[in-house]
């Protein structure tokens, strides 16, 4: 918009239209993609959802849960066998 202040002045007033909706777009698009703090648009399966999607939930945070310490397998010879295992099949 300045450059075209700057270089062609008569032009300007017609470039704001569209100019305008594009230096807006971007912080119209951020300020629209979060996420809705009330519930005066929610559908029924946001504010109460089915059992289905309740046990999935569930099921997933079980997923993403840390393994114990003991339940983690022993992976310290792991390497050496990799290593073995690779130079026997290149010498075939």
């Amino acid at each position: 918009m300045a450059a075209s202040l700057a270089w062609a002045p008569a032009l300007a007033l017609w470039l704001v239209p569209v100019l305008g909706p594009m230096l807006a777009a971007p912080l119209l698009i951020s300020w629209l993609s979060h996420e809705a703090k009330d519930t005066l648009l929610r559908v029924p399966s946001e504010t109460a959802p089915s059992p289905v999607i309740g046990r999935y939930g569930r099921i997933l945070r079980h997923w993403r849960e840390p393994l114990p310490r003991a339940d983690r397998p022993d992976l310290t010879g792991s390497t050496a066998a990799v290593s073995a295992l690779i130079a026997s099949a290149t010498l075939r």
